[in-house]
């Protein structure tokens, strides 16, 4: 006769097994990064100006010991580093503010909240974890364009060009970002536009300082920023209900400030560079409400990191070392701007002297 613990592993392991097969079959069909592809495709398209993988890495291991070993970290960057925002909200003529892909400014703004809070540690991006690190961060809505005139929105531009989509990254690399693109020198751009099926978002991977072509005039400069799908953006629900924690944003974020994801993107032999997040599997999608954490390469996933594949509700994390990636990136990378100078940029004082845009 089989013991009773026999008879609990014979009742729960086909169980188990199924969550897990479950999770990663939503893995497979739900909307995913595509930033290493895209960024692969760079590098094929421009090798004289786009940094390899293992380039990068040499680059920014050296500056994080840099900051470590010499405290530049307080000499070259404010307490708070603030990123003025654009996001390009690409739709049909007719389709009306607040309907379809032509998302409202609440849609907008409930991004931006839930950027300040996943960078800064705080609300729903809160955590208790000794690895967790407030990225000192935060994001504000433009009131200007490049020329330095008033946007009608705060922080977006509307552009009913192309149609509502769906677009491929071919188009939206050679057509639609270097006819929008606001000078990345000043300006993280974010296009809120539909894509091809299966695809939540991308990121320019930023590069290592002294590489040329990197001007704001063309090439790579007019590609630069974050593409996400109109149902990923905010907390607003638009039917995406796996992503209306605005964490898609939040992810590709991290991509366009130097963070890879957390699986490093291969098995257990490859490494995202942070010590601080445990060595991990191929992509996982833990779901909401369970939230799984599963053992992985003699470790437990940490599948609350904003840089896994985990539904939004379970994120809650950036760590101390993916920090000092950032905190090099913003230092150091071309097109990686903070605003020293946010009362001119995102607020309305000293504004009066300049025009609205048309």
């Amino acid at each position: 006769m089989d013991s009773m613990g026999n008879r609990y592993i014979r009742l729960f392991l086909p169980l188990a097994l199924l969550i897990l097969s479950q999770s990663q079959l939503f893995a497979q069909k739900r909307a995913l990064c595509g930033t290493v592809e895209y960024n692969a495709v760079l590098y094929d398209q421009f090798p004289g100006q786009k940094t390899s993988e293992q380039a990068f890495e040499n680059w920014i291991a050296r500056k994080i010991e840099e900051h470590k070993s010499s405290h530049q970290r307080n000499a070259d960057l404010p307490a708070i580093r603030t990123i003025p925002v654009i996001f390009h909200i690409i739709h049909s003529a007719n389709s009306g503010v607040g309907h379809g892909v032509n998302i409202s400014a609440e849609q907008v703004q409930s991004q931006i909240d839930v950027l300040n809070e996943d960078f800064r540690r705080l609300g729903n991006g809160y955590n208790e974890d000794p690895r967790g690190a407030d990225i000192e961060v935060e994001f504000c809505l433009s009131l200007i364009n490049e020329y330095n005139q008033v946007l009608p929105e705060p922080g977006i531009m509307r552009w009913s060009n192309w149609g509502p989509g769906y677009f491929s990254k071919t188009y939206m690399e050679g057509i639609i970002k270097p006819a929008t693109s606001q000078d990345p020198s000043r300006f993280l751009n974010i296009w809120v536009a539909q894509m091809t099926p299966g695809l939540a978002g991308y990121a320019q991977f930023p590069d290592s300082s002294g590489l040329q072509g990197l001007d704001v005039d063309g090439g790579l400069a007019d590609r630069d920023g974050v593409v996400v799908i109109p149902t990923a953006i905010g907390t607003i629900e638009l039917g995406a209900t796996t992503m209306n924690m605005g964490r898609t944003a939040t992810h590709e974020i991290g991509h366009w400030l130097g963070l890879r994801h957390i699986w490093g993107d291969g098995t257990c032999t490859k490494d995202d560079y942070c010590s601080d997040t445990p060595r991990c599997s191929d992509p996982y999608f833990s779901t909401y409400p369970t939230c799984l954490h599963p053992s992985q390469c003699g470790s437990t996933r940490m599948i609350e990191n904003y840089m896994d594949y985990s539904e939004g509700i379970c994120m809650n994390i950036f760590t101390r070392d993916q920090k000092s990636r950032m905190d090099v990136v913003l230092a150091y990378s071309p097109n990686r701007p903070y605003s020293e100078n946010i009362p001119t940029v995102c607020h309305p004082e000293n504004l009066s002297e300049l025009a609205y845009a048309p």
